[in-house]
C-alpha cells in the first residue's frame, strides 16, 4: 500500500475511484468478497489474573478473483477491510487507482515518488513480494547490508513496473530497459539514496534506523535453519541437456546469492530475473546473468534500446518459457517472498516437470517432432 508522502506526490489534486469499486469495473461478479470477524483479547490489567477478557470485534476480509486471492489485514469497519483487499489485489496485479482528472501526470514523477517510497523505514516491514528482499538484505555485514538489487525492484513491484510499462510498452520484452528506467529514475534521489557504477544495487544514504535491521535479522534467525530446493539448469547451448540441481538456502543467507554463486557469478546484483513463468499466480521464473556492457549513464536514453545488449548468445528455452529475451546460461527454480507471508515460499521444480509441461511445446515452436528435439536438450 501506498504512504501518505507518495499518495501526496501522485497527484494532491486529482480524485480517484475506490480500489473496490475499480475491482468492481474489471471483474463485476467474479469478485467475491468474505468477511470473518475477529476477535482479539485484552490485558485485564490485574497481575496474576489469566483469564482472557473479550476484545473488540475486529473484521478481515478475503477477495477471491479469477487468478489470485487476497487476505486484508484487520480492521474496526468491514468496509475498510473490504477496501483493503481491493487495494492489496490491485497492487498484487500492478493496476492503479483510475484517475478522473483529464490532466495526465508525469509518470517519471511518479516513478521516482515510487522509488522513494520503497526505500522508506515503513516499507522493510510490509507485508509485499519485495520488501521480503528488503530484509534479506539487512542480514548482509557493514557495507553489503541494505543494498538491494535493482532486479528485483523491477519485477517484484507490481506497481513500479507497470508504471515503467507505461513509458515504453518494451519492457515487456527487455529486462534490462525497465532497469535502465528505475536507474535513471533513482539518480533523481542522489540526496536520499547511492546507485552503483560496478553493481546493479541501490541503498540508503543514511541507513534505516537499527530496531528496523534487528528486527529483520531477529525473523531470519526464527526461520527454518535449512531449506533445500530442487530448480532447473538451463544451459545456453542446445546442445547440452537440461538438468536438475538444488539450491541449499541458510536462514541467514539471501537466496539471491545462492543462486548467483550457482551461475558463477559474484552476488546478488549480478543476477537479473525473469517475470513469471506461467499463471500470474506462479512464482517459478528464470534467474540469469547481468551483461557487463550495461552500464549506460541513467540520463541517456536516447540511443538506450539499441545500446543494451548481452554478451552472451540467446538462451531459446529459458526465452520461450519466459517470453523475454534471456541470454546466457539460466536457472528455472520456484522461489520468493510472497503476499502471504514473510517466510521465504519455494517449491521443487524437477525435470519430470519440465519436459511434461514444455517438451511438446518447445518441439512445434522449433518445427520438429518431440523425440529429436528431446535429443537436443
Amino acid at each position: 500500500m501506498m504512504g501518505t508522502e507518495e499518495v501526496e506526490a501522485v497527484g494532491a489534486r486529482k480524485t480517484t475511484l475506490t480500489p473496490k469499486a475499480i475491482i468492481h469495473q474489471k471483474f463485476g461478479d467474479k469478485a467475491s468478497y468474505k468477511i470473518e470477524e475477529v476477535h482479539e483479547s485484552t490485558p485485564t490489567g490485574c497481575p496474576g489474573l489469566t483469564i482472557p477478557q473479550k476484545g473488540p470485534c475486529l473484521y478481515r476480509c478475503s477477495l477471491q478473483l479469477p487468478e489470485i486471492s487476497v487476505v486484508s489485514g484487520t480492521f474496526k469497519k468491514k468496509k475498510d477491510a473490504e477496501q483493503c483487499a481491493a487495494e492489496m489485489a490491485l497492487e498484487k496485479l500492478g493496476l492503479h487507482l483510475t484517475v478522473t482528472d483529464s490532466t495526465p501526470q508525469d509518470p517519471w514523477e511518479i516513478l521516482v515518488s515510487r522509488i522513494r517510497y520503497l526505500f522508506s523505514d515503513e516499507f522493510p516491514s510490509f507485508l509485499h513480494p519485495l520488501s521480503g528482499h528488503f530484509r534479506a538484505t539487512f542480514g548482509s555485514k557493514g557495507d553489503a547490508c541494505g543494498l538491494v538489487p535493482v532486479s528485483v525492484i523491477a519485477v517484484y513491484d507490481a506497481k513500479l513496473h507497470s508504471l515503467c510499462k507505461s513509458i515504453d510498452s518494451e519492457v515487456e520484452l527487455n529486462p534490462l530497459l525497465i532497469i535502465l528506467f528505475i536507474m535513471r529514475a533513482t539518480s533523481r534521489l542522489s540526496e536520499f539514496l547511492v546507485t552503483s557504477k560496478e553493481h546493479l544495487w541501490i541503498r540508503r544514504q543514511n541507513p534505516y534506523p537499527p530496531e528496523i535491521i534487528e528486527s529483520s535479522r531477529s525473523e531470519l534467525c526464527g526461520s527454518p535453519k535449512s531449506v533445500q530446493i530442487e530448480a532447473i539448469f538451463l544451459p545456453c547451448s542446445l546442445e547440452k541437456s537440461v538438468g536438475a540441481m538444488t539450491l541449499h538456502v541458510s536462514s541467514n543467507e539471501y537466496f539471491l546469492d545462492v543462486i548467483a554463486k550457482k551461475l558463477g557469478l559474484e552476488d546478488a546484483h549480478d543476477v537479473l530475473v525473469s517475470r513469471n513463468v506461467g499463471k500470474a499466480s506462479s512464482e517459478t521464473r528464470v534467474f540469469f546473468a547481468a551483461p557487463k556492457s550495461y552500464l549506460l549513464h541513467p540520463s541517456d536514453l536516447l540511443n538506450a534500446k539499441e545500446a543494451l545488449h548481452f554478451d552472451e548468445p540467446l538462451n531459446v528455452r529459458a526465452s520461450y518459457l519466459s517470453g523475454q529475451d534471456i541470454f546466457g546460461d539460466a536457472i528455472l527454480a520456484s522461489i520468493a517472498y510472497t503476499w502471504k507471508s514473510k517466510d521465504l515460499f519455494h517449491e521443487d521444480v524437477t525435470i519430470q516437470s519440465y519436459y511434461r509441461c514444455n517438451q511438446k511445446s518447445i518441439a512445434v515452436l522449433y518445427n520438429c517432432s518431440s523425440s529429436s528435439f528431446a535429443n537436443r536438450l
